[in-house]
This record gives structure tokens, C-alpha cells and sequence, in this order.
């Protein structure tokens, strides 16, 4: 069977636009898809050349055969030539998120790139290669080494944050476990914990999840260790500063509304059915939950009566 070449053109295409659209995971399992499709077309039509030309019964049939050979190879370069064309868009986009220095996009790219087999893309893949395994790779350590040196100088703030660094722009790099694995030692240490924990707040700020940022930045003003410290002062003034924000208010009360609308329903849907299979203390647990989560809504009350019926 032949594979539709046109069949194969729409699956590129969409993988292309899925890909720009989520921008996340170890790569664009799109482009993996389009390769597997394409060895698909290259083995079908193999075997449909194979077993046409083993021994044709006669001229007519050996002319098919060959007429069929044809048509296979045909739509396996079209698919090829579609293919490359994926192929080098996502490599103009690495290339164009590398030179703004958005590493973590470029990679992203680059992993899609480097799945390549396809005729015509071996520069391009070579290229990949040389920035995921190289280049990608000598930056995070730069970014490992000033944090080294700043935690000589006790400069704990410079410190987590070069290898925040790693662990947000260099996700793809095997220095990035390294970069973990400091952080965790880091936060085992009662006079740095606070630093890390504001570095995560940070970071959950700047990829625009408001809510749990702002969480992130309470926890820290919560938690008696770092009452008078340096992250607490400034996770105060953090907190300040979005206040005063007119948009970031706004997207902090849609993204509360979304989040409540998603996660509370289920919580009192749980709360329920451990009162009703007499689990107390379950459903007290998971009421309690949606109190501390989502207060001031219509949830929260909703969670507030069914607790003071169990309670009863």
C-alpha cells in the first residue's frame, strides 16, 4: 500500500504549527512523526518494488511492476522533498531563537532538527548536534562556574541565580542536573534556603504563572525561618510591586478563577464521596484544601457548609 503523499504534507504542516504552539517538552514529537511516516513511505515502497519485480508473469504484468516501482519512488522523494522543507523551518527558527539568546527555545528546535534522516538535511542535523551537545552544553557550565565563584564570595543571591539560569534557559543540557543538584544542596542549608525558594518564585513569575509566583513569594513570608531575612524583605517587596499593577492584578484573578473552576469541583466531588463511604477525616482534609486554595469563592463556601455538616 502507498502511502498519500498529501496525507503526509498535512502532518508536517500541523506538526510545524503544534510545535510553535506548545513550545515545550524534550522536543517536537512532531518531527519524529513526519520521520517515521516518511521511513514508512520508503519501506512500503520498497517492498511493493520487491515483491512486483520477483517474477512477473508476464510483459503487461512486468510493465505494471515497473509503472508501480515508479509511483512508489515518486511519492517517496515528494515526501522527502516535504519533508527537508519541515526540517529546514525548524532550523531557521533554532537559529533565529539562538542569536536573541532564547536558548530554551532554540533547543526545542534544534532536538526536532537533530531527528532528521531525511535526504538533504545532514548539515542541518550536524549543526544541531554541535549546538545541543557543544555549544549548549560549554554555556550552562559558564553558568555553573560564576555560580561556584559567587558562592565563594557568599554572594548567595548571585549564586542560585546563575544556576536558576541553567535550570530554566538550559533545559535540554546535561548540566542542568548538575545545576539541580546544587540547588537542592543549597536549600538543605538553613542560610540559603530562603534564596532558593525566592529564585523559584521568580521563576514561576517569569513564565507568567502569576498565581502560583505570587504562592511561592507568601510561603516565603509564611515560614518563621526567614522572618527578618534577606529573601523575605524581598519577596515583600515583590509582592508590593504586583500589587500595584493594574494588568498583573487582572491575569492573577483569571488565572485564580481558571484554577478554582478546574481543581475545586473535583475536590468537593472527592470530599463527598469519602463522606458518604464514612472517611471523615478524608473529607475534611480535601474541604479544607479548597478553603485554603480558593477563598472568597463561591466554593469555599460551598466546601465551608459541607464541613460543618460532617462536623456535626
Amino acid at each position: 500500500m502507498v502511502f498519500s503523499r498529501i496525507a503526509l504534507a498535512g502532518s508536517i504542516f500541523m506538526g510545524g504549527v503544534a510545535f510553535g504552539a506548545q513550545g515545550n517538552g524534550n522536543g517536537d514529537p512532531n518531527a519524529a512523526a513526519a520521520n517515521d511516516a516518511l521511513s514508512a513511505i520508503k519501506d512500503a515502497a520498497e517492498a511493493r518494488t520487491a515483491a512486483d519485480s520477483a517474477k512477473p508473469a508476464n510483459k503487461a504484468d512486468a510493465k505494471k511492476a515497473a509503472a508501480a516501482s515508479k509511483a512508489n519512488f515518486a511519492d517517496y522523494k515528494a515526501a522527502a522533498q516535504e519533508n527537508k522543507g519541515f526540517i529546514k523551518e525548524m532550523f531557521a527558527k533554532a537559529e533565529q531563537a539562538w542569536k536573541a539568546k532564547n536558548y530554551k527555545e532554540a533547543g526545542y528546535f534544534y532536538q526536532a532538527v537533530a531527528q532528521a534522516t531525511s535526504p538533504g538535511t545532514e548539515d542541518m542535523v550536524d549543526t544541531a548536534h554541535e549546538r545541543i551537545n557543544v555549544d549548549m552544553e560549554k554555556l550552562a557550565k559558564d553558568h555553573i562556574k560564576a555560580s561556584d565563584d559567587a558562592g565563594l564570595q557568599r554572594d548567595f543571591m548571585k549564586q542560585i541565580e546563575e544556576l536558576s539560569v541553567v535550570t530554566k534557559d538550559f533545559v535540554i543540557t546535561k548540566a542542568k542536573e548538575d545545576a539541580q543538584r546544587k540547588l537542592t544542596s543549597l536549600k538543605s542549608r538553613s542560610e540559603i534556603a530562603g534564596y532558593v525558594d525566592y529564585a523559584q518564585a521568580e521563576q514561576l513569575l517569569s513564565e507568567g504563572k502569576l498565581t502560583d509566583g505570587l504562592a511561592a513569594l507568601n510561603t516565603i513570608l509564611a515560614n518563621p525561618r526567614y522572618e527578618h531575612s534577606i529573601p523575605a524583605l524581598k519577596a515583600t517587596r515583590k509582592i508590593d510591586e504586583l500589587n500595584k499593577s493594574e494588568e498583573t492584578r487582572s491575569k492573577v484573578k483569571s488565572e485564580f478563577v481558571a484554577k478554582a473552576d478546574k481543581e475545586a469541583p473535583q475536590l468537593l466531588t472527592a470530599a463527598r464521596n469519602y463522606n458518604n463511604n464514612n472517611m471523615p477525616k478524608s473529607a475534611r482534609e480535601k474541604l479544607q484544601t479548597v478553603l485554603d486554595k480558593y477563598p472568597g469563592t463561591a466554593y469555599a463556601e460551598e466546601a465551608q457548609k459541607l464541613l460543618e455538616g460532617i462536623a456535626k
